[in-house]
Protein backbone atom coordinates (compact mmCIF):
# COMPACT_ATOMS: atom_id res chain seq x y z
CA UNK A 1 0.00 0.00 0.00
CA UNK A 2 3.08 2.42 0.77
CA UNK A 3 4.08 1.94 -2.68
CA UNK A 4 0.41 3.11 -4.26
CA UNK A 5 0.32 6.24 -1.94
CA UNK A 6 3.75 7.58 -2.97
CA UNK A 7 2.98 6.71 -6.35
CA UNK A 8 -0.05 9.11 -6.07
CA UNK A 9 1.74 11.90 -4.08
CA UNK A 10 4.40 11.50 -6.93
CA UNK A 11 1.51 11.99 -9.93
CA UNK A 12 -0.17 14.73 -8.00
CA UNK A 13 3.02 16.90 -7.33
CA UNK A 14 3.72 16.32 -10.98
CA UNK A 15 0.07 17.63 -12.22
CA UNK A 16 -0.83 20.16 -9.48
CA UNK A 17 2.86 21.56 -10.12
CA UNK A 18 3.40 25.18 -11.01
CA UNK A 19 5.66 24.19 -13.66
CA UNK A 20 3.50 21.46 -15.19
CA UNK A 21 0.84 24.50 -15.74
CA UNK A 22 2.96 26.53 -17.26
CA UNK A 23 4.00 23.65 -19.97
CA UNK A 24 0.73 23.03 -21.01
CA UNK A 25 -0.14 26.80 -21.45
CA UNK A 26 2.50 26.99 -23.01
CA UNK A 27 1.81 24.14 -25.71
CA UNK A 28 -1.67 25.44 -25.66
CA UNK A 29 -0.33 28.52 -26.80
CA UNK A 30 2.36 26.91 -29.24
CA UNK A 31 -0.10 24.89 -30.85
CA UNK A 32 -2.74 27.64 -31.49
CA UNK A 33 -0.24 29.90 -33.39
CA UNK A 34 0.86 27.26 -35.04
CA UNK A 35 -2.74 26.68 -36.58
CA UNK A 36 -3.53 29.93 -36.65
CA UNK A 37 -0.78 30.64 -39.21
CA UNK A 38 -1.13 27.89 -41.27
CA UNK A 39 -4.85 28.71 -41.84
CA UNK A 40 -3.72 32.11 -42.50
CA UNK A 41 -0.84 30.63 -45.35
CA UNK A 42 -3.85 28.42 -46.79
CA UNK A 43 -6.06 31.25 -47.30
CA UNK A 44 -3.08 33.44 -48.66
CA UNK A 45 -2.60 30.14 -51.10
CA UNK A 46 -5.77 30.09 -52.31
CA UNK A 47 -5.62 33.64 -52.74
CA UNK A 48 -3.19 33.02 -55.02
CA UNK A 49 -4.32 30.11 -56.91
CA UNK A 50 -7.44 31.86 -57.64
CA UNK A 51 -6.03 34.97 -59.05
CA UNK A 52 -3.33 32.70 -61.07
CA UNK A 53 -6.85 31.21 -62.49
CA UNK A 54 -8.43 35.00 -62.94
CA UNK A 55 -5.02 36.19 -64.83
CA UNK A 56 -4.66 33.20 -66.54
CA UNK A 57 -8.55 32.97 -67.78
CA UNK A 58 -8.04 36.99 -69.16
CA UNK A 59 -5.01 35.65 -71.43
CA UNK A 60 -6.55 32.50 -72.60
CA UNK A 61 -9.97 35.00 -73.80
CA UNK A 62 -7.63 37.55 -75.33
CA UNK A 63 -5.44 34.96 -76.81
CA UNK A 64 -8.65 33.65 -78.57
CA UNK A 65 -10.25 36.52 -79.15
CA UNK A 66 -6.75 37.62 -81.08
CA UNK A 67 -6.85 34.45 -82.84
CA UNK A 68 -10.54 34.98 -84.08
CA UNK A 69 -9.82 38.40 -85.15
CA UNK A 70 -6.33 36.76 -87.02
CA UNK A 71 -8.40 34.08 -88.90
CA UNK A 72 -11.16 36.45 -89.39
CA UNK A 73 -8.35 38.64 -91.23
CA UNK A 74 -7.04 36.24 -93.48
CA UNK A 75 -10.26 36.60 -95.84
CA UNK A 76 -12.44 34.15 -94.72
CA UNK A 77 -16.12 35.27 -94.09
CA UNK A 78 -16.75 34.32 -90.43
CA UNK A 79 -20.91 33.57 -90.14
CA UNK A 80 -22.21 34.71 -86.53
CA UNK A 81 -20.83 32.49 -83.37
CA UNK A 82 -23.65 32.50 -81.60
CA UNK A 83 -21.67 30.42 -79.05
CA UNK A 84 -19.03 33.01 -78.29
CA UNK A 85 -22.02 35.87 -78.28
CA UNK A 86 -23.23 33.14 -75.18
CA UNK A 87 -20.15 33.09 -73.85
CA UNK A 88 -19.37 36.87 -73.37
CA UNK A 89 -22.72 37.35 -72.16
CA UNK A 90 -22.28 34.46 -69.13
CA UNK A 91 -18.76 36.18 -68.73
CA UNK A 92 -20.42 39.80 -68.03
CA UNK A 93 -23.14 38.57 -66.08
CA UNK A 94 -20.32 37.13 -63.82
CA UNK A 95 -17.96 40.24 -63.87
CA UNK A 96 -19.17 41.83 -61.11
CA UNK A 97 -18.86 38.76 -58.60
CA UNK A 98 -15.76 38.09 -60.17
CA UNK A 99 -14.46 41.73 -60.07
CA UNK A 100 -14.91 41.60 -56.03
CA UNK A 101 -13.72 38.34 -55.21
CA UNK A 102 -11.06 39.11 -56.95
CA UNK A 103 -10.20 42.70 -55.18
CA UNK A 104 -10.41 40.75 -52.00
CA UNK A 105 -7.79 38.22 -53.20
CA UNK A 106 -5.23 41.04 -53.87
CA UNK A 107 -6.12 42.39 -51.21
CA UNK A 108 -5.39 39.12 -48.93
CA UNK A 109 -2.07 39.20 -50.78
CA UNK A 110 -1.15 42.55 -51.04
CA UNK A 111 -0.63 43.04 -54.65
CA UNK A 112 -1.30 46.02 -56.17
CA UNK A 113 -0.85 45.63 -60.01
CA UNK A 114 -2.20 43.39 -62.69
CA UNK A 115 0.72 41.57 -64.61
CA UNK A 116 0.91 43.48 -68.41
CA UNK A 117 -2.02 42.47 -70.95
CA UNK A 118 -1.54 40.73 -73.95
CA UNK A 119 -2.60 43.61 -76.30
CA UNK A 120 -5.35 42.88 -79.03
CA UNK A 121 -4.68 42.69 -82.41
CA UNK A 122 -6.97 45.27 -84.83
CA UNK A 123 -9.45 43.62 -87.41
CA UNK A 124 -9.13 44.82 -90.80
CA UNK A 125 -11.98 46.63 -91.81
CA UNK A 126 -14.66 44.45 -93.56
CA UNK A 127 -14.51 46.64 -96.66
CA UNK A 128 -10.64 45.75 -97.48
CA UNK A 129 -11.22 42.18 -96.29
CA UNK A 130 -14.02 41.85 -99.22
CA UNK A 131 -12.51 43.16 -101.81
CA UNK A 132 -8.96 41.13 -100.66
CA UNK A 133 -11.47 37.81 -101.37
CA UNK A 134 -12.79 38.92 -105.00
CA UNK A 135 -10.08 40.05 -106.09
CA UNK A 136 -8.10 36.63 -105.71
CA UNK A 137 -11.34 34.62 -106.61
CA UNK A 138 -11.13 36.83 -109.98
CA UNK A 139 -7.18 36.25 -110.19
CA UNK A 140 -7.87 32.48 -109.83
CA UNK A 141 -10.55 32.39 -112.77
CA UNK A 142 -8.73 34.04 -115.06
CA UNK A 143 -5.94 31.91 -114.70
CA UNK A 144 -7.87 29.05 -115.14
CA UNK A 145 -9.69 30.37 -118.45
CA UNK A 146 -6.73 31.12 -120.37
CA UNK A 147 -5.42 27.20 -119.76
CA UNK A 148 -8.14 25.97 -121.21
Amino acid sequence: MDKLKTQFTRVGELLFSSNTGETYSKALSLTWNILKETAILLWMVFCLVFLVFVWGWGYATQISSNAKVWYDNQGKKGSENLLGDAGKALVAAGSSSAAFAVSQAKEQLGIHNDPTPIKPIEPLPANETVTTVASSASTVTETESKDS
